[in-house]
This record gives structure tokens, sequence and C-alpha cells, in this order.
């Protein structure tokens, strides 16, 4: 019996783990997402930082043009003799930037667009998907090679507010107006055409939310549509439109990076991974390190993120006990 009571009062007296220190033990088991979350981290500071981490300005030449890598020049230089670590550097800055703002607009406009979709079902159901149908049909990659075009000639449309030009500007370390509005130009097209999948995701676990009990209660006590799908429904939904998101991003980067290369994304003298690739291939049988580099970037960039999503799904997976 006494043993019986010491393990009845020490179940009573045992602290509940919280659900965050569950997570982050789940976590921290898969040893390739802390990997890729430590490389994430690295690459964020090293954008931030950017201007601190070498002696060298980003546009300005500083020694003999394509230079192979040295003590004073870790990377070497490019074509016009700019240190490539230092152009490397400022642009993780920019394709970070384009990365996590064009992710958190499809997130976004995906979540809104397919939590009214769920919830309500019927012809708003209908009207949603059939929208998302015609998006998928639309032949992505010609669209964003033309638009991305006529962005390049100056031929804005949409005049964005200054703060947003100041913010962005401050974050990519660019005090050119015309380059920012570029940059910005380039995360809206790339966020108008990047919502499908985040919405077709979010109206599946919201189509199996809004039958539950927790759903006909709120509905029973008159809680308003507006309140059960922002403070009910999306919680519930989050776990998988996280893991998503973090998928996502990588692949935005790369396909900036695509972009960039191909001449029809950020133009020079803004450094992207993608134009630094573009610049190199002129000389890459010459000069290979020019190519290796940023391309070595975008590989671990894309791929760390690919972890990280890999490690939060099973994270966050909630029939997981361990």
């Amino acid at each position: 019996m006494a043993t019986y009571s010491a393990t009845a009062e020490e179940l009573l007296t045992t602290k509940q783990e919280s659900q965050l220190h569950v997570i982050w033990r789940r976590f921290r088991r898969h040893k390739m997402a802390v990997l890729g979350l430590v490389i994430i981290l690295s690459l964020i500071l090293m954008g931030a930082f950017s201007s601190y981490l070498t002696p060298y300005e980003r546009d300005e030449p500083t020694a003999d043009i394509n230079l192979s890598p040295s003590g004073l020049h870790w990377l070497g230089t490019d074509e016009l003799g700019r240190d490539m670590f230092t152009r490397i550097a400022f642009a993780a800055r920019i394709s970070l930037t384009v990365g996590f703002a064009v992710t958190f607009l499809t997130t976004l406009i995906g979540m809104t667009i397919g939590s009214v979709s769920g919830y309500f079902g019927g012809w708003v159901d209908n009207l949603a998907m059939r929208l998302v149908d015609f998006m998928l049909t639309i032949p992505s990659l010609p669209l964003l090679l033309v638009m991305s075009k006529i962005l390049s000639s100056g031929g804005f449309i949409i005049q964005f507010p200054e703060s947003v030009l100041r913010f962005f500007g401050w974050i990519m370390a660019v005090s050119d107006i015309k380059s920012i509005q570029q940059v910005l130009y380039i995360i809206l097209i790339l966020a108008l055409l990047g919502w499908t999948s985040e919405a077709r995701l979010i109206r599946g676990v919201i189509l199996s939310l809004r039958e539950q009990t927790f759903t006909e209660a709120s509905r029973a006590l008159g809680v308003s549509h507006t309140r059960i799908i922002t403070r009910h429904m999306i919680p519930n939904a989050l776990a998988p439109l996280i893991v998503a998101s973090t998928l996502s991003v990588g692949g935005v980067i790369v396909v900036e990076a695509a972009l960039s290369f191909l001449g029809f994304g950020i133009q020079p003298p803004i450094p992207t991974w993608g134009n630094l690739l573009q610049n190199a291939q002129n000389d890459l049988w010459l000069y290979p390190w020019k190519a290796l580099y940023p391309g070595l970037f975008i590989f671990l960039t894309s791929l760390s993120f690919n972890f990280l999503g890999d490690g939060l799904r099973d994270a966050l997976d909630p029939r997981l006990k361990i």
C-alpha cells in the first residue's frame, strides 16, 4: 500500500511537459533537421552582417579580375575585380528576403482562400477551387519570363508605399528606389502565382475540422463565422501549413535564382545567387569557382529548408508519442 501511495503521489506532483518542449524534443532527434536549422541561421547571420564580414565594398573593384581564391579573397574575384565572398554574402540578404517574403504572402493568400473555401463549402468552395484550377493551368515559367522582362525595362504599374520601399531597402541594404521596386515586383509575381498548394492544403484540413464537436459547439453558442475560422480553425491547421511553408522557402529561392540566371529576374548591380551564376557562365570553363560558390549556396539553402521541413513534420505530428 505504501508503494502504491507513493506512486500515486508522484503522479499527482509530476509537472506536465509543455507542448513546445515536446515539439523541440521531437525535432532535435532529427539530426539532419538540426543541421539544416544551423545552416539557415548561419546564412541569415551572414546576410545580416555582410557589411562587417569583409573589408571590401559590394560593388567596387578591389583587385585584378578573375583571381582565384586566396587569403585576401577567400572566394576569388569576379569579372570586374569585385570580391566574390562579399558579393555572395550580400546576395544571401537579397535571396533570403525574397524567399521569406514570397512564402509569407503565398501562405497568407492560400490560408485565407483555403479556410473560407473549406469552412463554407457549397458554391463558395466550388468558386474557390475553380480559381485554383485556373491558376494551375497557367504556364508559370513563360508568364514569369514575360512579366519579369516588362519589369526589367522599367514598366512599373504599381507604386509601392514609401514606407514599404524604405523597409525593404533597409532589409536588403539597397538604396536605389528602382532596384527595390524591381525586387518587390518579383516578390509579388511569385506570390500571386504560388499560393495554390497552400490553399488546397488548408482547405483539406478545414474540411475535416468543420464537423468536429468544438466547431458545432461554437456555432450553437452563436459565435461568428469569422471568429470560428480565425480562433478555432486556422490554429488547428497551422502544423501542416508551417511544414509546407518551410519547404516552399527553398523552392522560391531556386525559382528566383533560375529567373536571375536567365536574365529575367533581379538585375545587377544588386547581387543575388542567381545573377552571380549568370555572370559566371561566360567564363565557366576558365574560372569555375565563379559558378561553383553561388551554386553551392543555392544548393545548401534549398537542402537545409527541406531537412528543416522534414524535421518539423515529424515534430508536429500529433500521432508521435516520443
